[in-house]
């Protein structure tokens, strides 16, 4: 698509499938093809977090914590808006 041609590009709980490398591309193409965008991320805020997330998401790739998903964004310059779901 060319840039911007959506005026909102939605992303929900797919990230985790992605390898490192990999999210930093869709990062980047969900800001060029959209006006806004909005990602919700799993994420963990302890121990026992991470274990439900490492039990629900089988193809997961990418289990990362707040703070390591906001090094992420910004490492790649996402700056749009973004979520964390957390399994309790």
């Amino acid at each position: 698509f060319k840039k911007n041609t959506f005026d909102l590009a939605i992303s929900t709980g797919c990230f985790h499938n992605l390898n490192i490398y990999d999210l930093k591309l869709s990062l980047n193409e969900i800001k060029r093809v959209s006006k806004q965008s909005y990602v919700m991320v799993e994420s963990y805020r302890d121990e026992k977090e991470l274990f439900n997330l490492q039990c629900w998401a089988l193809t997961c790739e990418s289990f990362f914590s707040k703070k390591e998903w906001l090094w992420l964004f910004k490492e790649y310059n996402y700056n749009r808006h973004y979520e964390f779901i957390y399994f309790s």
